[in-house]
């Protein structure tokens, strides 16, 4: 297998940081990571040689029915070896192999199966011998046999292909049909991508994939994915160089009422992984999302743009865990992608006008924590300088004042809610002014620095960024559930009482009500970050955690402090205190 190193000209690398895609950005970075498909399938097959000396037959006449295809039909062997889950297969297998996994020699089979595929679609006569555990055998772009006796069974090129198990002999269709024993990858949208709900490597283990859909559910995703194509390139022409890109689809399960979800691996390039769409809307905006997420990876692959760096941290506003340069990276270039869908859809007020303002605002603050971090290499600053001009062309959010208004508090509160969680004041200065506080001392003393804190905290939309949102869409039926609460508690149970008077503008009501959470709830984070958002104070937008850690340590020592009464005692230091200590954060 030959590999092929691609350059970004110039002209494209400006184009792809300004969100502008072509058939040649787009063509570019497909074979940029085709050829990293080829390189990990080159250092897997490598390693595992010298790992397991008694595959070595197996992964030769592997390897040699792979150069038969790609000598036959390089496109069919393109797009066997270029699929995404044979980039996340490798990286996992190569992963599992160096680290000496006991289980690592299991995933070196799938070789044998990738090569099955190539010669199917390549039309090979060549019958290719592959592992089929628990009875079953999937080949990557084509579908899975299943019914099957578990051990070897045989791939067959021929019209019709099959798969041959000890007990049984399994046909595979020609098209994305379904036959007795084999379940086919079935189409969603228009541009060739498939729904795969059948490769063994289509999801990181963190998240749980759906089994295999019925056809009611993959026609009900086929017509959500055709109708945010439609919405996507009709209010985001950027998107129209985007969409060829995506290969895959993977439907996660979205129990337990997880929504929202989706994600993009950069070892699985042009698939998307994501719980069940809102809508077409909700699914568009995710498609702008990710694919851009999936080209900034391609790009990094061929442009470094950042200094490496493995322990700084810093505040992003779309996750509630401080992230590494490159997240932030990613959020940012991401989200003007979403900012411009939104932007396109027209309407000025409502979950429209919320989104527009509050994503402009997030993308604000990640651009200038890029540009304040100094660890941007040339080529990220040339990246940075694209990002400014799509902010300049997308990012004015000229919605109307209840959304605004909304989505400031819901960005606010999300940052505010990451400090309290994350930044650690310095201990001792916090005892000094504790005492300070308990002795009667007219103004505190103490100037404690803080330091970052690690978390493995998962982003979930709370139910109060969702009740922010409705209050800017329908500020009536928002104001009319403070006479029903039950409603709104049902709706979105992580809700505290102080949310519904927040979410329609009684912030003295909402203060009180999160004060008096505090008093019975003492570590109760929500309560802090709705009580920082809702007060005017200074110390309370920013050093809230300065506000927390003292009332804690008096607390702790039986000293219990109105918390109204200590933050406008603090308040000297709202300038003064220091955030971010050996590692970096944000301080806006």
């Amino acid at each position: 297998m030959i590999g092929t190193v691609h350059r970004l000209p110039a002209s494209t690398f400006d184009a792809v940081a300004a969100g502008r895609f072509d058939g040649t950005a787009s063509g570019i970075l497909r074979a940029g990571q085709f050829s990293r498909h080829l390189l990990l399938v080159r250092g897997l097959v490598d390693a595992a040689r010298d790992r397991f000396p008694g595959r070595r037959g197996s992964i030769d006449d592997a390897l040699g029915v792979l150069a038969e295809a790609q000598a036959a039909d390089p496109a069919s062997f393109a797009a066997v070896v270029g699929y995404p889950y044979v980039g996340s297969w490798a990286a996992h297998t190569l992963q599992r192999i160096a680290t000496g996994a006991e289980d690592a020699e299991r995933h070196v089979g799938q070789l044998q199966a990738i090569a099955a595929a190539a010669a199917v679609r390549s039309g090979l006569r060549t019958p290719v011998t592959v592992p089929a555990p628990g009875g079953t055998v999937h080949l990557p772009t084509l579908g899975s046999a299943w019914g099957g006796s578990p051990g070897p069974a045989t791939v067959l090129a021929g019209q019709p292909a099959s798969v041959r198990f000890a007990d049984r002999t399994v046909r595979i269709p020609v098209g994305a049909a379904d036959s007795d024993g084999w379940h086919a990858l079935r189409p969603i949208g228009s541009d060739g991508a498939v729904l795969d709900d059948l490769h063994a490597y289509r999801v990181p283990a963190s998240l749980v994939p759906t089994p295999r859909l019925g056809p009611r559910q993959h026609a009900d995703w086929s017509r959500l994915h055709r109708s945010a194509e439609r919405r996507l390139v009709a209010r985001s022409p950027a998107a129209a160089g985007l969409l060829p890109l995506l290969k895959a689809v993977t439907p996660l399960e979205g129990s337990g009422g997880l929504r929202g979800l989706s994600a993009t691996s950069r070892h699985a390039f042009g698939s998307i992984v994501l719980t069940p769409p809102d809508g077409p809307a909700g699914f568009a905006a995710t498609l702008a999302h990710e694919l851009r997420h999936a080209a900034l990876n391609a790009l990094l692959d061929l442009v470094p743009l950042i200094e490496p760096d493995s322990t700084r941290r810093y505040y992003s506003p779309w996750r509630r865990d401080p992230r590494p340069l490159h997240g932030i990276l990613h959020g940012a270039y991401a989200f003007l992608g979403v900012l411009e869908y939104w932007r396109g859809e027209g309407e000025r007020g409502g979950r429209t006008g919320f989104e527009l303002a509050r994503t402009a605002e997030q993308v604000v603050t990640a651009i200038d924590t890029l540009e304040r971090s100094g660890r941007l290499l040339p080529a990220g600053e040339r990246f940075l300088a694209g990002l400014r001009r799509s902010l300049a062309r997308d990012g004015q959010a000229d919605v109307d004042e209840p959304a605004a208004t909304a989505a400031h508090r819901a960005v606010e509160e999300h940052r505010l809610a990451w400090r309290l969680r994350h930044l650690r004041p310095d201990p001792v200065a916090v005892a000094e002014l504790a005492a300070g506080w308990a002795a009667g001392h007219d103004r505190p003393g103490a100037t404690p620095a803080a330091t970052l804190a690690e978390s493995t905290d998962p982003f979930v939309e709370s139910g109060r960024t969702a009740l922010l949102a409705h209050a800017a869409k329908d500020a009536a039926w928002v104001g009319s559930l403070r006479d029903r609460p039950e409603e709104a508690f049902s709706r979105w149970p992580d809700l505290l009482d102080g949310d519904l008077a927040l979410a329609t503008g009684d912030l003295l009501s909402a203060a009180r009500r999160y004060g008096e959470r505090i008093a019975t709830a003492p570590d109760d984070l929500d309560a802090w970050s709705g009580l920082a958002v809702t007060s005017t104070e200074p110390i309370w937008s920013r050093r809230p955690e300065l506000v927390q850690a003292v009332h804690r340590c008096l607390l702790r020592d039986g000293r219990p402090a109105p918390v109204h009464d200590l933050a406008r005692w603090l308040t000297p230091l709202a300038d003064a205190y220091i955030g971010g200590g050996s590692r970096s954060s944000s301080n806006r």
